[in-house]
Order: structure tokens, then C-alpha cells, then sequence
């Protein structure tokens, strides 16, 4: 089975390596519908938002998922990018998708936790 991966700035084409390799450079493509939704802080907050309406703390969050605090911190603080893994994690314990989580597409998401983001979303104004 052969897949389409990119590295820094250019495709390629790997037949064996069975491994998905994304980078920030083609993640905040301007040929992104929104590539606001794709930055660290966008992730970050829409971690945070999710773990908010599904009322946890930052703590609990990352315990259930089994991702190390420091870690999981990061992400929400807009600092680190979730790795493909730790994303998966969350899904799991979650959940969520990734596009979710690295795109901002609610629609793979249980009707619960959208619409309990969406109502977030509008109290907050946002």
C-alpha cells in the first residue's frame, strides 16, 4: 500500500514506511479553508473548550486519556501541537476526531458534545 505524505515543503510517495507525516507548513496552507482553525492557539483552545464542556479539569482530563500533564498543558496553552498519538488518545477517551482537534470540524463529533460546544461557543460570544 502506497501513501501520499509530505515532509517541510514538498510530496512524497512512500510504499513501506506505514506512517502519516504532516508539518505545520502544509497544516497552515493558505489553500486550507480556514487556516485560522490549524494554528497551535486554535487547537489549544478548542482543547480546552471540549475538556470545559465535558466538565473536567486539566488534571482528570489528561489521567483518563494518559497523557502527562506537562504535556496535555501545552497543547491547551498553544505551545506544542498535539502528537498523532496523544491526539488519538483523546479520541479514544473522548470521544473526538481529529479532524476535530487539528481542523475544528465538529461534524464526526457526538450530537452531545457539539452541541454543548456550540452553546459554549455562543455564550461566549465567539
Amino acid at each position: 500500500m502506497s501513501r501520499i505524505l509530505f515532509t517541510n515543503s514538498e510530496w512524497c510517495q512512500d510504499g513501506d514506511l506505514g506512517i502519516d507525516i504532516f508539518s505545520s507548513d502544509k497544516l497552515n496552507s493558505p489553500t486550507m479553508k480556514d487556516p485560522d482553525n490549524t494554528t497551535l492557539e486554535a487547537i489549544g483552545r478548542r482543547l480546552a473548550l471540549t475538556r470545559q464542556v465535558l466538565g473536567f479539569q486539566q488534571n482528570e482530563f489528561c489521567e483518563r486519556a494518559k497523557i502527562a500533564p506537562n504535556t496535555y498543558n501545552q497543547y491547551e496553552k498553544g505551545r506544542k501541537r498535539p502528537s498523532v498519538p496523544n491526539a488519538i488518545k483523546l479520541c479514544e477517551a473522548y470521544g473526538l476526531t481529529l479532524d476535530w482537534i487539528f481542523r475544528g470540524d465538529p461534524s464526526g463529533l457526538r450530537y452531545e458534545t457539539a452541541d454543548a460546544i456550540k452553546a459554549a461557543r455562543k455564550a461566549r460570544g465567539a
